[in-house]
């Protein structure tokens, strides 16, 4: 997990403050509109990723995903701090937390979001707070799949050898600024000599 780097609150924010809370969206087609626009400046915001596993998103591949779920902290479903685009995968990141939250919960907008978290030359997340291991297990962050990814990745990282600048420069972003998939794992294997 990368941690999200916010801007300040986008000013269309503000119409929201005509709805009593997040659900209400559904009501009408202007509601509509704002949750559309709720994730195609989230997505934009986080470089095209993931807020949980990184994958890469797009609108059709996302929904506004909130931290403290909507259905059990109504008075904050509209906060700018509470909502992230994740991906839609049946297994992991939304899908897998539902509406469990607890204080425990690393969440990408926390500062130090990515001292939780260390990463094995096998792809395996490794918890290094108890709050890290709440939020793995809850997120599902170890399947199967993502482990396997993320070690493809690191394995594609490997290949640079020790050039680093050639691996930020050609592997971390796309053509257009955001990130790779999984670029989590690129940065961590930058960041990280013990892993290479």
């Amino acid at each position: 997990m990368l941690r999200i780097e916010r801007n300040p609150q986008p000013e269309f924010w503000d119409g929201l403050k005509k709805f009593k809370n997040y659900n209400e969206l559904d009501n009408t087609d202007e509601g509509k509109k704002m949750r559309s626009l709720i994730r195609e400046y989230l997505i934009k915001e986080q470089k095209g990723i993931c807020a949980y596993c990184c994958r890469s998103i797009d609108n059709k591949s996302s929904l506004n995903e909130h931290i403290k779920p909507r259905d059990s902290f109504d008075n904050h479903s509209l906060d700018y701090d509470n909502i992230v685009a994740s991906c839609t995968q049946s297994d992991t990141c939304s899908a897998a937390k539902g509406n469990e939250y607890s204080q425990k919960f690393v969440s990408p907008l926390d500062d130090d979001v990515e001292n939780h978290f260390a990463l094995a030359p096998n792809g395996m997340i490794i918890c290094l707070t108890e709050k890290a291991e709440y939020t793995c297990e809850l997120l599902n962050l170890n399947s199967h799949n993502l482990t396997q990814v993320r070690k493809a990745v690191i394995d594609v990282c490997k290949m640079y050898g020790e050039d680093i600048e050639d691996i930020i420069k050609y592997y971390l972003y796309k053509d257009n600024g955001d990130y790779q998939a999984y670029a989590d794992a690129i940065k961590y294997y930058c960041d990280h000599s013990e892993i290479r």
